[in-house]
């Protein structure tokens, strides 16, 4: 079952049956393919992290944690930026991905030219991209190419055939 990042922004977290507050962010891993972890947070307190390894189910509803949340690390979390065609040319920012929620693998990054083009549904995806861990461009990905939706869908049922 594939879900968007954005759609678990705001979901409850539960664990041992309490709620520990509600998912702040997702955090992809450096290289964008599966994820880290999420930042969560209660009210007006301190943002508690809970990696990947703790997170036993990511439902329609909520988040199931194996264990409990923890602080924040230190070192800075990667951020998805921009992306750009092998050639190099700009398409545009990285506005979400797309998450498999069985295995925690991200299956492809949508690409938005704007926040007007978004609200038209006129986004891309891509699935084979690098992500620049270094420099400058850090946070950048380079896509070899991009489908619609449409045709990822199609793709991903391929896949799932298999």
């Amino acid at each position: 079952m594939l879900t968007s990042l954005r759609q678990l922004e705001g979901l409850p977290v539960i664990w041992q049956d309490r709620q520990m507050g509600f998912v702040e962010r997702v955090v992809p891993d450096p290289d964008a393919r599966y994820l880290q972890g999420i930042i969560l947070r209660k009210g007006l307190g301190a943002a508690k992290w809970a990696a990947r390894e703790r997170i036993s189910v990511i439902g329609k509803r909520c988040v199931l944690l194996s264990g409990k949340p923890e602080s924040l690390p230190r070192s800075p979390f990667p951020e998805l930026k921009l992306a750009y065609l092998t050639t190099g040319e700009r398409i545009g920012p990285i506005t979400d991905g797309l998450l498999y929620r069985g295995s925690l693998r991200l299956m492809a990054l949508e690409i938005s030219p704007g926040g007007l083009q978004r609200l038209r549904g006129q986004t891309a995806y891509a699935r084979e991209y690098c992500v620049l861990k270094e420099g400058l461009r850090q946070g950048q990905a380079m896509v070899t190419a991009l489908q619609t939706w449409a045709e990822l869908e199609q793709a991903l049922r391929k896949e799932d055939a298999k």
